[in-house]
Parts: structure tokens; sequence; C-alpha cells
């Protein structure tokens, strides 16, 4: 730019009505820097797709197979949303849990992948455990999927990361990612009895709901 306005600036006696070298651009040049970056785009576009299509969808038949033997079957969880608390439907097992979910862990010789089949029961909610998988969207009357494989033991905390209402900001969850003896000893506890926490999740949901309401309603004077 500094070496244009140097070169082509209007110089002392020069006709006013003179007009510069009329420069029309070079074809080459404008071919060979429109082809080259476009190339290296595709280079970067396709392999990138391919890898989160991959990441996204999860593994099925013989894919599922090669990955899990036979004897380690995926874990599939329904997720329902709720103003304002997670309800965790494991139907496989017959247990139902509130805010928690457990899942087992994933070693180099046993994969054990967790699908997650997301519905709203009331407004739109969105899951996210940053640790474990990006957002999804939770949507009444429609079911959304996701999947993620858990490698590191521990607990991974959650978070509805869409606005549902005054109490969102207190709308957590919890994921532990245990061992398989861990998960079959939790699973058989859960099928004992119904655990004291999904009723208290459930009727505190139902009272900051009810106090919403209520409170949306009543004028100050």
């Amino acid at each position: 730019l500094l070496y244009s306005i140097f070169k082509y600036r209007r110089r002392s006696g020069q006709d006013d009505g003179q007009l510069p070298e009329q420069i029309h651009g070079n074809t080459k040049l404008e071919l060979t820097w429109t082809i080259i970056p476009f190339f290296l785009l595709l280079a970067i576009a396709v392999p990138t797709y391919i890898t989160i299509a991959d990441q996204h969808s999860p593994p099925t038949g013989n894919k599922l197979l090669d990955m899990t033997g036979a004897d380690n079957a995926p874990i599939t969880v329904d997720v329902i949303g709720h103003q304002w608390w997670w309800e965790f439907q494991y139907p496989d097992h017959d247990i139902t849990t509130a805010n928690e979910l457990h899942v087992p862990l994933s070693t180099d010789g046993t994969p054990r992948p967790v699908y997650l089949d997301l519905e709203s029961a009331d407004v739109v909610h969105s899951f996210w455990v940053p640790q474990l998988a990006g957002k999804t969207d939770l949507f009444p009357g429609r079911v959304n999927h996701m999947w993620f494989q858990p490698s590191q033991a521990g607990w991974f905390i959650g978070q509805c990361a869409e606005y549902c209402g005054t109490q969102h900001a207190h709308m957590w969850l919890r994921v532990k990612a245990e061992s398989e003896d861990e998960f079959d000893d939790e699973e058989e506890y859960e099928q004992d009895a119904e655990p004291a926490e999904m009723a208290w999740n459930k009727m505190i949901g139902e009272l900051l709901k009810e106090f919403d309401d209520h409170c949306s309603n009543t004028k100050w004077m």
C-alpha cells in the first residue's frame, strides 16, 4: 500500500486531465491465488468433516461389535429434562435416578460406549457435561441422541445450557464414571428400591415450579 501510494502519487507539473497507466489485472496470478487456497481448504475440510461425523454418530453393527465384543454391550440411558431437574432411565436395567448418572468406565480392553436418548418433559433444555461431550438440546415431543465413552474414572459436573426458567442456574447434574464392579454394585442397589434422592429431587423440582408459577402471578402493591 505504501509502495503504491509513493509510486503512483500525483507529481508536480502533471496534467490534471492525464490518467495514470491503466492496469486490468493479471489473470494467471489471480487464478493462482484463488486455486491454491481452494485446495488447501479442501484438504482441511474433508478430514475434518469425516472426523466430526464419525465422533457424532454412535458405533453400530460390526463397528460396535469390534469395539466392545459380544459381552460388553453399550449402556443406553433415556434422559428426560424437567423444570428443573434431570431424570435418567436405564431401560435395560429397570432403574430410574435423578440428577445423577452412573456409567461404566471404558478401558483399552473393554470399551463401554454410553448412548443417551434425550427428550424434554416441558420446555427446551440442553444437556452439557463439558468433560465428556458437547451440548445437545432437549425438545418436548422430539428425541435427540448423543453418545460418549468415559476413559477416566471420577465425577463429572454438568449443567443445563439452555435458559429454561427462573431456576435454570440450579439445574445441575453429576455423571460418575466407575469401574465395572462398582457399576454392577450400584445397579443392584438401585434395583432393590427407588433411591430417596430420586423422590427428593423430584419433589424439590415440583416445589420450585409451583413457587415460580405462584410468584409470577403475584402483583406487588
